[in-house]
């Protein structure tokens, strides 16, 4: 999960109970977030886009799937 400044999801109220409801349904997840206004200023098709929170971006999620989805798929059973 990636939250910008300004994104709705920043919000503690909504932060809370987001956070909650991966964790009960067992899904894994990381909290990341930026000064920036938005995420969508990792987007390249969006307007505010800004390559510096793209490139800081990228690495964070490509590490958290080789370790969820490739190196999981090693896991026994």
């Amino acid at each position: 999960m990636f939250c910008g400044g300004k994104d709705f999801h920043r919000d503690t109220g909504i932060q809370g109970p987001l956070w909650e409801s991966f964790i009960a349904n067992g899904q894994p997840v990381e909290w990341h977030s930026c000064r920036t206004p938005t995420t969508a200023s990792a987007t390249p098709t969006n307007d505010g886009f800004q390559p510096h929170y793209a490139d800081l971006a990228w690495p964070l999620v490509t590490d958290f799937l080789q370790r969820r989805c490739i190196a999981g798929a090693d896991a026994p059973s």
